[in-house]
């Protein structure tokens, strides 16, 4: 008899690309203050691309102009025939972390 535990194994986390791109000083200036009262109050160094990450992934999330332009996008795919049908990336799925780059 297999038993099955009520939580299961962590699912393969998604796949990640490398992208590069250039913030203003004063943005960059702020992330790394994030990260280091993040640091102060957790007694952890984090990963700045797990920060990025939620950056973007909670920004994306609370854009309601871009989440109803996606919902607006997956209803049309809905209405195509099964073979035309592509898969959509949603939001919450943070398809590329971020390389923060320092001038």
């Amino acid at each position: 008899m297999e038993s099955r535990l009520r939580i299961k194994p962590l699912p393969a986390p998604p796949e990640k690309q490398k992208i590069t791109f250039r913030l203003p000083v004063p943005v960059l200036e702020t992330f790394n203050t994030y990260l280091a009262v993040y640091k102060e109050i957790y007694g952890q160094d984090p990963s700045p691309d797990f920060v990025a990450e939620q950056i973007f992934s909670s920004f994306f999330e609370l854009d309601r102009a871009f989440a109803a332009y996606v919902k607006q996008g997956s209803e049309a795919e809905q209405t195509k025939p099964k073979k035309e049908r592509k898969r959509a990336v949603l939001p919450a799925e943070p398809a590329a972390p971020v390389d923060l780059v320092q001038p």
